[in-house]
């Protein structure tokens, strides 16, 4: 049947920061609002990326459906394409301009995707799609152009990953130039970050990073959600890793508590080799409460305006939601929270700015 699919997490996240600041203080703030055929199990807009298309000065805006739908009962993960250009009305359905299908028996083609740029210098953008196991780099001139599957890869990469993974559900862009990116392997136990790197000829691996023994995060799903960007303000592109399931003991007046959610930020400068570097301690919420999901949402700009909290800087800053907070306000429990982070250079740490608490009912899972 139609309907809309809608998933708070980051898009939630930007939406609110955008309404405090101004747009341009983050990057990566694609917004999209949309509807699309779905089937029970389908996962309509579980990623969105834009896709440029220069010949033509048009912008795309290219949305998952992965599992099975009711125009796709085979269970073939699909992604939609829908063209910008054309008006987008909130209030009513839209369809997609292109269905672009995946391979045969991949039902969870789509349940990542990432820009990478014009790889093949046909003048369109490309893109990196996962579905779980594997990693596809397609042709965004033959994704447009509604080519068969085949016609439009370009390469495919099947890394080892781990037991149970969700391999590629976050992907993050860190050398641009070299088209080099990271790609989530979040598991039970073990998880891990995969370096890969792009080109005309296809996908390589060139890094496979252990999360334990690069940073000590040892949560459920550690980095089930990344994030690029210039945290420390030397022009390589940090990794920020979420992992909401991350346990410590909090003492009083918080604690005891064990589950309260961490991220990391793993320094660019180390990143392509096995062992990588933090850039700073491990940050633990301001406000932990027992399974608050801190970390499952990130957001990072590199060029963010500070005065509005008395700093005359502009820096780095790095925006996590926590969607199981409650607000302390209201003694309203679940209905989320974000902080907003900077990398403190004198001391080496994470820094708290400020601490956003949702005003709205219970359960809402802001952030």
């Amino acid at each position: 049947m139609m309907g809309c699919f809608c998933r708070f997490g980051l898009i939630s996240l930007l939406f609110f920061f955008i309404s405090l600041f101004p747009f341009s203080s983050f990057a990566d703030s694609s917004l999209v609002g949309v509807c699309g055929m779905q089937g029970p199990q389908s996962k309509f807009g579980k990623s969105v990326v834009s896709l440029l298309d220069y010949t033509t000065s048009r912008a795309y805006f290219v949305m998952s459906n992965s599992n099975p739908t009711p125009s796709n009962p085979s269970g073939n993960g699909e992604i939609y394409i829908f063209d910008s250009t054309l008006p987008i009305n909130a209030y009513t359905i839209q369809s997609p301009q292109i269905t672009f299908m995946g391979p045969a028996g991949g039902n969870n083609f789509g349940n990542g995707l990432l820009n990478v740029g014009d790889i093949d210098s046909d003048g369109v953008e490309d893109i990196a799609v996962s579905d779980g196991t594997s990693l596809y780099l397609l042709s965004g001139s033959g994704i447009i152009g509604s080519q068969p599957f085949s016609n439009a890869l370009i390469g495919t990469l099947a890394p080892t990953v781990v037991a149970g993974s969700d391999l590629g559900s976050s992907m993050a862009l860190l050398d641009p130039a070299q088209v080099i990116f990271a790609v989530n392997d979040p598991a039970a136990m073990g998880s891990r970050i995969h370096i890969i790197q792009a080109s005309a000829t296809g996908l390589s691996e060139i890094a496979n990073i252990d999360l334990f023994y690069a940073s000590g995060l040892v949560g459920a799903n550690a980095g089930i959600v990344i994030k690029a960007g210039d945290i420390d303000g030397d022009a390589i592109k940090d990794l920020v890793v979420g992992s909401p399931n991350e346990a410590t003991l909090v003492p009083a007046p918080f604690g005891p508590l064990t589950s309260v959610g961490a991220i990391a930020v793993l320094d660019g400068n180390s990143l392509l080799t096995q062992t990588p570097s933090l850039l700073a301690p491990i940050y633990f919420p301001s406000q932990p409460e027992q399974d608050e999901g801190f970390g499952s949402s990130i957001a990072v700009s590199e060029s963010f305006d500070l005065s509005s909290f008395g700093l005359s800087t502009s820096e780095s800053v790095i925006a996590v939601g926590a969607p199981n907070r409650g607000n302390p306000n209201t003694s309203t429990p679940e209905t989320g929270g974000i902080e907003l982070l900077r990398y403190d250079s004198v001391s080496g740490n994470i820094s708290l700015i400020s601490s956003f608490a949702a005003n709205v009912a219970s359960q809402s899972y802001f952030g």
